[in-house]
């Protein structure tokens, strides 16, 4: 079985819904860029809500980029001060 590295953030101010949003927007990337709906889909057992909190805090710590309206993009430039597990 290959092994798979995950990226993840180093910022341990960032809440854990926070953190599984953008692990799961890097790790798992179709397009550079998802909606709340995609997230929402795809991490059911939380809420809109809740998910659109994380994203504000994604947003406000500048690891995403709120596009138009509810797309949201992961800033590249953030990857290389994450770390590698």
């Amino acid at each position: 079985m290959p092994k798979f590295n995950i990226i993840n953030p180093n910022n341990l101010n960032l809440s854990l819904k926070a953190i599984g949003i953008l692990s799961t927007m890097l790790n798992v990337p179709e397009n550079d860029y998802c909606t709340e709906e995609e997230l929402h889909a795809a991490i059911s057992a939380d809420s809109l809500a809740e998910i659109r909190s994380a994203l504000t805090e994604l947003v406000e710590n500048k690891y995403l980029f709120q596009l138009h309206g509810h797309i949201y993009a992961v800033n590249k430039r953030k990857i290389p001060q994450m770390k590698i597990i």
